[in-house]
């Protein structure tokens, strides 16, 4: 077995690995397994080639007797990945420190109702059926979920030979790595920032409890009383949920075009120059004033296109050779997009790989998911996790006779499945981290261990594959 890096930490306790306990706010970096390991990159579990939990004998995961209340478990309804949330009973109605959308994912996390074991298992044997049929499967999907569960589709997708790729496209993921994404973490805007710059994004919102958790409460570097200021430039009029947010209304002009601006008025701060004649003197404000003069400047954004990335990249260079801003690129969903680091770690290659007997193919003009469906080439689509629907119903009317398997972590039903039960089968399981310990991706990319709180008679997603695996 080889393993192929480190573990960058921030997490209070570490309960199912080997590792000492820390404090929340320190980050630390941890050695898996002892002896020389070509470390890739810091921010993540490098997965080893080898890396699964061996299922029971029964083929499924032993369900552990939880007993209540429950402390301190994770709550993946956002990002923010709060880990102080108390379950005094099975009812959701009594958790304690779950805000609207923790206790909205509680609800939807709960055993399902209305589906038999003896449906699930008929659902399972007819997917089987149509994996053994297939002659170009496709596994997508498989993000915003446990790193386990990613290196088990990694892994399954190896062993039966079939194409990989992750439902977001290469362009974002080739951006990312050539341009960066991230310079600082949620734990360093808690213990150090006073200067909060929001691009389009609002964490105040996106992330209920960011206030309480994060901006609120002081830290080691710096105190209640210390001023702080949260400054979002948008595009629209909607109203922060942060108080005291100083707004400035972004330009109807592309994004790239006013970060070329930025970068002109940073250049010329000091010449009174004004080749940026249409920048709004609060954004002139913020780069030659309140950024020079910040102790700790964080930007956070979302997704950028290609160009943008590059553009604001340049930008924070510049900045940094006489100043300092820090970067925070966040993931407004349940945990991360890290997939592609996972497909990374295994097999070189961050995406839209296909596998064969004896070699990885990577191709991103063939293998990316819009490229697969203009092409018209896969036959079957394993899609696992959370999917948008007009993701399916743009697959259909790509390929008629496509068929797909859905292994979906909601537990409800769906009204409106986007094809007929001919071609479209969906399998409920249970999602990564609730009724068994997982490591989870906050939205600032740093691991979290989840607590199992609560028990699911649904099946996981490692026997389910070990069942398509027989």
């Amino acid at each position: 077995m080889r393993w192929y890096g480190v573990y960058l930490c921030e997490i209070g306790q570490s309960r199912n690995w080997p590792l000492q306990p820390f404090p929340a706010e320190d980050l630390a970096i941890f050695q898996l397994i002892p002896g020389p390991i070509p470390v890739i990159s810091v921010r993540f579990v490098m997965i080893s080639d080898s890396y699964r939990r061996t299922p029971p004998q029964s083929g499924s995961e032993s369900v552990v007797p939880l007993t209540f209340p429950i402390l301190d478990f994770t709550c993946q309804g956002c990002g923010l990945l709060c880990d102080d949330l108390q379950l005094e009973s099975a009812k959701m109605s009594e958790v304690v420190n779950a805000c609207s959308q923790g206790k909205a994912f509680l609800e939807q996390s709960v055993n399902a109702e209305g589906i038999s074991p003896e449906n699930i298992q008929s659902r399972l044997v007819l997917a089987r059926q149509w994996l053994e049929k297939a002659t170009a499967p496709v596994l997508t999907g498989f993000s915003n979920t446990s790193w386990e569960a990613m290196a088990a589709c990694v892994d399954f997708a190896s062993r039966n030979q079939m194409g990989l790729t992750t439902i977001h496209g290469c362009e974002a993921i080739l951006s990312q790595q050539r341009y960066g994404d991230r310079t600082c973490t949620l734990g360093e805007i808690r213990h150090r920032c006073d200067l909060l710059i929001q691009l389009e994004v609002d964490l105040f919102a996106t992330w209920p409890r960011f206030g309480e958790r994060i901006w609120n409460c002081g830290g080691r570097f710096i105190s209640e009383d210390t001023p702080r200021r949260v400054v979002a430039l948008e595009s629209s009029d909607a109203t922060s949920a942060a108080q005291h947010v100083e707004r400035i209304r972004l330009s109807d002009q592309e994004l790239s075009l006013q970060i070329a601006q930025w970068h002109a008025c940073w250049n010329e701060r000091e010449g009174g120059k004004q080749l940026a004649e249409n920048l709004p003197e609060a954004v002139r404000h913020l780069f030659v004033e309140q950024i020079p003069n910040a102790q700790y400047p964080v930007l956070v954004h979302g997704s950028l296109s290609r160009d943008e990335n590059q553009r604001l990249t340049a930008l924070l260079a510049e900045i940094n050779k006489t100043s300092r801003l820090f970067r925070l690129t966040v993931a407004p969903d349940t945990v991360t997009d890290c997939a592609h680091e996972v497909i990374l770690a295994m097999t070189g290659f961050p995406d839209a790989v296909r596998f064969s007997e004896d070699a990885i193919e990577h191709d991103p003009l063939r293998y990316s998911w819009q490229s697969l469906l203009e092409r018209q080439e896969p036959d079957l689509v394993l899609a696992v996790g959370p999917i948008q629907p007009d993701a399916f119903q743009l697959a259909f009317e790509k390929i008629p006779s496509l068929k797909v398997i859905h292994l979906d972590f909601q537990s409800m039903e769906q009204h409106n499945p986007p094809a007929s039960e001919e071609q479209y089968l969906r399998i409920p399981i249970s999602r990564p981290g609730i009724s068994s310990g997982d490591t989870l991706v906050r939205g600032d990319g740093v691991p979290v261990f989840a607590r199992p709180c609560l028990n699911s008679t649904l099946p996981t997603l490692s026997s389910v594959l070990e069942q398509f695996s027989k």
